[in-house]
């Protein structure tokens, strides 16, 4: 057994679940890991030239003084350089449990972090968690357009563009994304993904700490122990 799942079965505290896409080649990367928002930049949409990094191993150590963070599937398109770095506990699932994984482990999750995209299967989650009315414990990443503490003309104008296509695909489907910020934000949808209540992040170093700890503070739902949820799963 892995060492951060062996130690989650004995974690008192919630988790947290992260949902990401499993499709695009560019979700592993971000600019150049920072301490600073600026290593949340381009999360998703990172071109051939730029260097890369890892969004995921910024979000686990984050939330980790919180809780454990989840990821249902997914370790098969892990990459050794970057995982490394990670703390996630991976939750195998298959085809025909993966709903039932989904859903008890966002309803005994204290948040759900959202990083949106356009494939088919970010929308079908959100959908569910819409129809499931736990949009009130979910935080939406919206990322900055900075690197190194530093606006960027060149990041603001691919994550305006790339966020529009975004928001046209869930609007398709009745959710309805922000228009994008140049500071970024972090916030808590209503049930059609439109904002409830929203922290902007920025290029102040720990922005992204001290926007989740604000966050956090307005959640909706309840949560029980990561114990518990995997001695559940494994019933």
């Amino acid at each position: 057994m892995e060492p951060l799942l062996s130690a989650a079965r004995g974690d008192p505290r919630p988790p947290f679940l992260v949902l990401r896409s499993f499709f695009e080649r560019n979700t592993q990367s971000l600019f150049h890991l920072d301490n600073s928002v600026g290593a949340l930049l381009l999360y998703l949409w990172q071109s051939e030239e730029q260097p890369s990094v890892d969004f995921v191993s910024q979000l686990s150590r984050a939330t980790t003084k919180y809780g454990p963070l989840l990821a249902i599937g997914g370790r098969e398109i892990e990459q050794a350089g970057l995982s490394k770095h990670r703390i996630v506990v991976f939750v195998d699932s298959s085809e025909l449990d993966w709903q039932f994984l989904f859903l008890e482990t966002a309803k005994a999750s204290r948040a759900i972090f959202v990083l949106p995209a356009r494939t088919k299967a970010i929308i079908i989650e959100v959908s569910l968690l819409a129809r499931s009315g736990l949009t009130g414990k979910t935080i939406v990443l919206m990322p900055g357009a900075y690197y190194r503490g530093k606006f960027s003309e060149q990041a603001l104008s691919i994550l305006e563009d790339k966020w529009a296509h975004i928001q046209v695909q869930w609007m398709l489907k009745g959710l309805h994304l922000p228009s994008y910020v140049a500071k970024g934000m972090l916030y808590i949808p209503n049930s059609d993904f439109s904002i409830r209540h929203s922290s902007l992040l920025g290029p102040a170093p720990h922005a992204f700490e001290v926007s989740l700890a604000s966050i956090l503070a307005k959640l909706d739902g309840t949560c029980r122990s990561t114990r518990d949820l995997l001695l559940e799963i494994d019933r």
